[in-house]
């Protein structure tokens, strides 16, 4: 009977786990109003090969949303105000 509410609550213990790792995952933040998200896609984790950029935010002017190149895993990110 022990080792089954222990093998229970190991079961238990696993999906909490997976579930907090998926939720956890990185996301983009929402940038201040008049501020833009600035992204840059890497071809690789050595981040020396630009190969796209996302623009993302909310402008006097605009709502921007725009990909230059492709996306990848491999990025850097800022925030900057609006041109």
């Amino acid at each position: 009977m022990l080792t089954l509410i222990r093998n229970t609550f190991a079961a238990a213990l696993l999906v909490v786990a997976t579930t907090l790792v998926a939720a956890s995952a990185p996301a983009q933040a929402i940038p201040l109003e008049y501020h833009l998200m600035v992204t840059i896609y890497y071809s690789d984790s050595s981040r020396t090969t630009q190969v796209g950029t996302r623009w993302y935010g909310r402008c006097p002017d605009r709502d921007w949303d725009h990909l230059s190149g492709v996306r990848t895993p491999h990025s850097t990110s800022g925030i900057h105000p609006c041109p």
